[in-house]
C-alpha cells in the first residue's frame, strides 16, 4: 500500500477574535480523499459565534472541551437551542443549518468527522454560509434578496452587507444569544463521558457506542460511533472490518502506539499517537493500538452504522473457532505450542472478548485489582503526608518543641508537626515564627520546582493549555486558602478546623451553582445542612480544660471562626475552579500544579516584600536551625500530598476524594485529641456523630444510585468500530 497514513495534526484555515477553523488537508492525509472522509475543528473563545451555516456532508459533532451553546436547525423544523459541553455527541444529517456560541472563559472546541461521498471536493467539507463576507446571499443582487426576504432594498442590502467577518466572529459582552432548554438535547444529544457504558473491561478500558437507540439521528448520518478510553499499558487487540467500512480515529487524551498492517502482510503504519492526532485505518486492514501509561482516549467514526468487525485475539477471536488440528497445520508447530498458545487466549476476561480487547504485556491486573492497588495507594499517600503535613504546620508557629512526640511516631508525623509549625516557640527566648505567608512561598516554590522537574523527565511540554490568567485566579484563591488557614491555627484547636473542613460542602455547592451552573437536589442541601449544624455543634459547644497543652487560653472562637469562614469559600472557589479547568482543557495534573504554584510564588514573594516581613522571615530561620528544618519537611510533604490529592481525584473522582478525606480528618480529630490533650464535651461527640454519618450517608446514597442505574449486559455488546 503506497498511501501514507502517517497520523497528521490539524492546520488552521481561517480564524479571527471570535476563534479558528481547522481543517485536515487531503493533500497531506491522502485517505481522506482516497476514502471519502472529511475532518475539522472548530475553536471559539469567549464570545465566539460560529455564523449560521449548512454542510456538503453529513457528519458528527464532538465537544472536546468547554462547555456552550448550539442552534440546530433539521429540514422543515424548528429551531433547537442546546446547551453542550465536553463529551458531547451530536449527529448532523444532510440539510441541517447550524451555529455555535461560547459564552464561557474556556475555549469551546469542537471535532467533525464525516462523509463527503457528495461533498463538492473529496476529503474535505465546504460549509456554505447563510451570513458574513462569504455568505451566500452576497452572491444575490439586492433586487432578489428584497423580494426573497419581502423587505425594502435599503434593508435587504443592509443585512446582506453589515456583516463583514467570514464564518467567526466576537459578539459583544453584553449580547444576549438564545437560552437552551434542557429538553432540547433529548434525542439530539448524548454525552460519552456520562452515558451509559456499551463495554467495560477490567485492566483494559471502557466504550461507549453511539448507536440509533441513544442517538437515533445517528440512522440518517450513516455514521457509526464511538469513544474509547483505553487504561494505561492496555491493548486494542488486533481486528479488522470484514464489511469494508473504513475507520477514522481521533486521539483525544493521552498517547500510545498504533500499528497497522495491510493484506499483503506488510505494516504500513506504527507511529507514536498523541493528543490532537487523526489517522485512517484503509479497508480490510488489520489495527491495534496499546496505550502509554497514561493512558488514551480516542474518537472513532465508521463509515456504516452498522459494522461488523472481526478481532485476531481474544476468546472469541477468529482462532479460537479453529480446530487444533488446523492451528497445527497453519503455524506450522507441534501440538505443546498449540496447546499453550490456546491456554493463554482462556486467560483473556469473558467480557473482553467481546470486542477483541486484550491484556498488554506484561499483563495487567484485572481491574478490581488495580483498583485496591491505586485505591490503597491514594489513601496511604493522602493520610500519611496531610498527617505530616498538619503537624509541621502547627509546629512552626506556637507552643513548646517535644521531641518526644517527634520521634514516637512517624506515621503520624503530619498531627504534630502542624501542632509544632504553627503553635511552637523556638530557641531559648520563645520566639514565635509568626509569618504565615513565608511558609506559602516555601511550600509553593518547592511544589512547582518538582512539578516541572516532573514534566521534563516524562517529555512532557512546559508550555501553558489555559490562559496563565485562569492559572494566576487559581493561585491568589489558593494563596488566600492557606493563608486564612495557617493564620485560624493561632486561634482555633486543630480538632476544631478539622472538623470545621467538613463543612466545605456548603461553598463548593455554591461555587458549583455559580461556576459550573450545577444543579443539586433536595437531599444533597439536606446533606450540607446537617453537616453545618454539626461543624456548629463541634466549634460552640468547646470541651472542658484547655484547648491545647501547647497554647492555653489562646481559644479566640470569633476570630477563629472567621478565618475558617474565610478559608471555606476560599478553598470551595479553588476545587471548584480547578475542576472547571481538568474538564475545560486537556490538561495534566503537573501541568495545573506547575503554573499555579508558579504563579503562588510571585503573588507570595509580592506579599513577602510588601509586608516587609521576607528579610526577617529569612532572618529567623537563620538563627533556628530546627524551624528551617520544619520548612523544608513541610514544604516537601506539601508536596507530595498535593500529587495525591491530583491522582486521587483524576484516578477515582471527587466523591471517592471526599470520602478519603473525611477519614483522614476522623483519624486526624481523634488523634490529635490523644496526641495532644484536646478535650471533647459530649456536644462535640454529637456534632461529630452528625457531620460524619452525613458525609458517609451520601457516599452510600451516590453508591447505591450507580448500582441500580441500568447497564447492558456484555453478551448482548455490538462490536464498536474496531475501537
Amino acid at each position: 500500500m503506497d498511501v501514507d497514513l502517517t497520523p497528521k495534526l490539524a492546520k488552521q484555515i481561517y480564524g479571527g477574535d471570535g476563534g479558528s477553523y481547522h481543517a485536515w488537508c487531503p493533500n497531506e492525509l491522502p485517505m481522506l480523499k482516497e476514502g471519502n472522509i472529511g475532518a475539522a475543528k472548530i475553536a471559539l473563545s469567549k464570545n465566539g459565534f460560529a455564523l449560521p451555516r449548512y454542510s456538503d456532508s453529513a457528519k458528527v459533532a464532538y465537544v472536546l472541551q468547554g462547555c456552550g451553546v448550539a442552534g440546530i436547525v433539521l429540514p422543515e423544523k424548528e429551531e433547537k437551542v442546546i446547551a453542550i459541553k465536553k463529551g458531547d455527541a451530536i449527529a448532523l444529517p444532510f440539510g441541517v443549518v447550524t451555529w455555535w456560541y461560547n459564552k464561557d472563559d474556556t475555549e469551546l472546541v469542537l471535532l467533525f468527522l464525516g462523509d463527503t461521498k457528495t461533498a463538492h471536493k473529496a476529503g474535505s467539507f465546504t460549509d456554505m454560509y447563510l451570513t458574513g463576507s462569504n455568505g451566500i446571499f452576497t452572491g444575490f443582487s439586492t433586487e432578489f434578496v428584497s423580494r426573497a426576504w419581502d423587505v425594502e432594498e435599503s434593508v435587504a442590502k443592509t443585512l446582506v452587507s453589515s456583516q463583514t467577518a467570514k464564518g467567526i466572529v466576537k459578539l459583544d459582552a453584553g449580547f444576549q444569544m438564545p437560552e437552551p432548554m434542557q429538553s432540547n438535547r433529548d434525542g439530539m444529544v448524548v454525552n460519552c463521558e456520562e452515558a451509559p457504558l456499551d463495554v467495560d473491561i477490567k485492566g483494559g478500558g471502557k466504550v461507549v457506542v453511539l448507536n440509533t437507540k441513544n442517538l437515533p439521528l445517528v440512522g440518517e448520518v450513516g455514521l457509526g460511533a464511538d469513544l474509547v478510553r483505553l487504561d494505561g499499558s492496555a491493548m486494542c487487540s488486533p481486528g479488522f472490518s470484514c464489511d469494508s467500512a473504513l475507520q477514522v480515529t481521533y486521539i483525544v487524551r493521552g498517547s500510545g502506539r498504533v500499528e497497522v498492517v495491510g493484506p499483503d502482510g506488510k505494516r504500513v503504519l506504527e507511529a507514536h499517537l498523541k493528543a490532537g492526532n487523526l489517522f485512517i485505518v484503509p479497508r480490510f486492514c488489520v489495527v491495534s493500538k496499546i496505550g502509554d501509561p497514561d493512558g488514551m482516549d480516542w474518537f472513532s467514526i465508521i463509515t456504516t452504522p452498522n459494522p461488523i468487525f472481526t478481532h485476531l485475539a481474544g476468546k472469541t477471536s477468529t482462532w479460537k473457532a479453529l480446530s487444533p488440528q488446523v492451528l497445527q497445520a497453519a503455524f506450522k508447530v507441534s501440538p505443546a505450542v498449540e496447546k499453550l498458545f490456546s491456554s493463554k487466549r482462556k486467560l483473556v476476561a469473558a467480557e473482553a472478548e467481546v470486542i477483541g480487547w486484550d491484556m498488554a504485556e506484561p499483563p495487567l491486573l484485572p481491574l478490581k485489582e488495580n483498583k485496591i492497588a491505586k485505591g490503597t495507594f491514594a489513601v496511604v499517600g493522602i493520610m500519611s503526608t496531610l498527617v505530616i503535613y498538619g503537624i509541621l504546620q502547627q509546629n512552626i508557629c506556637a507552643s513548646i518543641y517535644n521531641l518526644m512526640y517527634f520521634l514516637s511516631s512517624t506515621w503520624w508525623w503530619n498531627l504534630y508537626l502542624q501542632e509544632k509549625i504553627m503553635r511552637v516557640p523556638y530557641g531559648l527566648n520563645k520566639e514565635f515564627f509568626s509569618y504565615s505567608l513565608f511558609l506559602v512561598f516555601c511550600n509553593r516554590i518547592t511544589t512547582s520546582a518538582v512539578s516541572a522537574g516532573v514534566l521534563l523527565a516524562s517529555k512532557k511540554a512546559l508550555d501553558p493549555v489555559a490562559p496563565l490568567y485562569k492559572y494566576g485566579v487559581v493561585s491568589v484563591s489558593n494563596i488566600l486558602t492557606t493563608t486564612c488557614q495557617y493564620e485560624a491555627l493561632k486561634y482555633v484547636s486543630f480538632p476544631v478546623q478539622t472538623l470545621a473542613k467538613c463543612a466545605k460542602m456548603i461553598p463548593v455547592m455554591i461555587w458549583g451553582a455559580i461556576i459550573m451552573q450545577k444543579k443539586y437536589q433536595g437531599q444533597d442541601y439536606l446533606l450540607a445542612f446537617l453537616v453545618t449544624l454539626g461543624c456548629s455543634l463541634f466549634i460552640l459547644y468547646q470541651g472542658a480544660g484547655d484547648i491545647s497543652p501547647f497554647n492555653r487560653g489562646r481559644e479566640s472562637t470569633v476570630w477563629g471562626v472567621s478565618l475558617m469562614i474565610g478559608y471555606l469559600g476560599f478553598d470551595g472557589f479553588t476545587s471548584t475552579f480547578q475542576d472547571k479547568l481538568f474538564k475545560g482543557y486537556d490538561m495534566e495534573i503537573h501541568n495545573q500544579i506547575f503554573y499555579t504554584t508558579v504563579c503562588s510564588c510571585l503573588l507570595s514573594f509580592i506579599g513577602l516584600i510588601l509586608q516587609g516581613s521576607l528579610l526577617m522571615a529569612i532572618d529567623f530561620v537563620s538563627r533556628h536551625h530546627d524551624c528551617f528544618f520544619d520548612i523544608a519537611l513541610l514544604s516537601t510533604v506539601a508536596t507530595a500530598s498535593q500529587f495525591f490529592i491530583s491522582y486521587t481525584i483524576r484516578t477515582f473522582g471527587a466523591l471517592t476524594f471526599a470520602t478519603i478525606m473525611t477519614t483522614r480528618q476522623l483519624v486526624s480529630i481523634l488523634l490529635s485529641c490523644l496526641w495532644f490533650g484536646h478535650p471533647l464535651s459530649w456536644e462535640q461527640c454529637i456534632g461529630a456523630v452528625i457531620v460524619f454519618g452525613s458525609l458517609y450517608a451520601r457516599s452510600f446514597l451516590k453508591t447505591k444510585e450507580k448500582a441500580v442505574a441500568p447497564s447492558l449486559e456484555m453478551a448482548e455488546t455490538k462490536a464498536p468500530g474496531g475501537s
